[in-house]
């Protein structure tokens, strides 16, 4: 279930001083991928607040989470009203990476369909959001239909809103094409 839009935060005052521009909100890049190093360092408090913002928004937008991962974006949103930009950032960053690598796995039974598949609790508990599944696994099924009996499925654990409403959209215009039965192989 996606989290409720939750209101904007005010933002930091922006730095009056020279003394004040000049300080670099620094982070602990060790553990961050290369590619986000960069902005990793925000140049200033307004900037850090701004990639602040964007982690939040991102994370707001998925759906799913575990009851620590919504301390954890509710922590990083305190962190951000608190000023505290690049704690927050550090925060929801790694919440962002965890949300979207995140995935479960299934394995399927014979006569299951997507439609069957997504349907389960273990998986997302709705038949309609079988598209995300076909979608995640387009490498081993290359059309919703050609599911055999013990084919590993994985399944993205965390979808966006945008995702969940495509899929949905995707599932109404195809009709039965996810509904065929898995056979024996």
């Amino acid at each position: 279930m996606p989290l409720p839009n939750l209101p904007a935060l005010p933002r930091p005052a922006v730095p009056q001083t020279a003394a004040e521009n000049t300080q670099v909100a620094r982070t602990d890049t060790a553990d961050l991928p290369a590619a986000n190093a960069a902005a990793a360092e925000p140049a200033s408090a307004s900037q850090a607040s701004e990639l602040a913002q964007a982690e939040l928004k991102k994370a707001q937008d998925r759906t799913g989470l575990s009851d620590a991962q919504v301390e954890q974006l509710q922590q990083g949103q305190d962190k951000l009203a608190a000023g505290d930009s690049a704690t927050a950032f550090l925060l929801l960053q790694e919440l962002n990476a965890q949300l979207q690598s995140e995935t479960r796995s299934y394995v399927v039974q014979e006569g299951e369909s997507l439609w069957h598949v997504a349907g389960q609790q273990a998986v997302y508990g709705n038949s309609y959001l079988w598209p995300l599944v076909w979608q995640a696994n387009k490498d081993k099924v290359k059309q919703p239909y050609q599911l055999y009996k013990g084919l590993r499925l994985t399944v993205p654990a965390h979808p966006t809103v945008q995702e969940v409403s495509q899929a949905l959209a995707d599932s109404k215009a195809s009709g039965p094409e996810g509904m065929r039965p898995a056979t024996a192989q």
